[in-house]
């Protein structure tokens, strides 16, 4: 399956920033679909993966715990929802090509996606001390889940919810993954 990325050096705003807001302006201009396979480890590029943060009016996240998958995740405490943009949610359109492949994952890892998605994404996020940070790129949404009830994983999912949480719990001291503390600074931002 081909993915969407960007040559590295067609994202040098985001290497020195690890958080910043979303702006026309800084969308890379050159990009490429290529096998999954080929760019996992290859820091000549950088994915894009469409990431939501799932928010309570009161302004608890929620959070959860992966299961199986990426070996390099497995275990880990994350808010955000989402993943790569393939080739067929191509619109034309970075942004709303990322957008679509944003509601295609969340209908595909929750029982119940939620009712809309902004047409504009909150920011966006990078880190370069992992592995797997080095060849990923977040673009982020900030999503209002509806009251009533908890998003709840997908059946066959490798995912274990563990609820709405404080954001001031949302930290690597406490298991969860550097993106989902640098996306709630994004939503701090505004």
């Amino acid at each position: 399956m081909n993915i969407l990325a960007f040559p590295r050096e067609s994202i040098a705003p985001f290497i020195q920033a690890q958080h910043l807001p979303f702006t026309q302006d800084l969308i890379p201009q050159a990009s490429v679909y290529a096998p999954r396979s080929q760019l996992e480890d290859d820091p000549a590029f950088v994915q894009l993966i469409a990431y939501a943060i799932l928010r309570h009016r009161g302004g608890s996240v929620w959070a959860y715990q992966r299961t199986s998958g990426d070996s390099r995740l497995h275990g880990r405490k994350s808010t955000g929802v989402g993943g790569h943009v393939d080739e067929a949610d191509d619109l034309g359109d970075v942004i709303q090509t990322a957008r679509a492949a944003l509601i295609r994952e969340l209908a595909e890892e929750l029982q119940v996606p939620p009712p809309s998605v902004p047409e504009q994404p909150l920011g966006w996020i990078n880190e370069q001390d992992s592995a797997v940070g080095r060849v990923h790129l977040g673009l982020v949404w900030d999503i209002q889940w509806p009251d009533g009830r908890d998003p709840l994983p997908a059946q066959g999912e490798a995912l274990v919810s563990i609820g709405f949480l404080p954001s001031t719990q949302i930290t690597q001291a406490n298991g969860f993954e550097l993106w989902s503390e640098l996306a709630l600074r994004l939503t701090q931002q505004r």
